[in-house]
């Protein structure tokens, strides 16, 4: 998600920071039209499994 919020930032996007919700993460922005868009992600279950041993 990080390299997907730099590339909106270099492109002009006003865009939040990525908030970590414990395992899903999220970034709002707006596009020209004053539409807000949500952008999500979220981490596979082996992955947080492997980081609550």
């Amino acid at each position: 998600m990080a390299s997907t919020r730099a590339e909106l930032l270099q492109r002009g996007a006003e865009i939040s920071e990525v908030q970590d919700m414990g395992g899903i993460a999220f970034a709002y922005f707006s596009d020209p039209d004053g539409n807000r868009w949500v952008m999500q992600e979220a981490t596979p279950p082996r992955v947080k499994e492997a980081f609550q041993r």
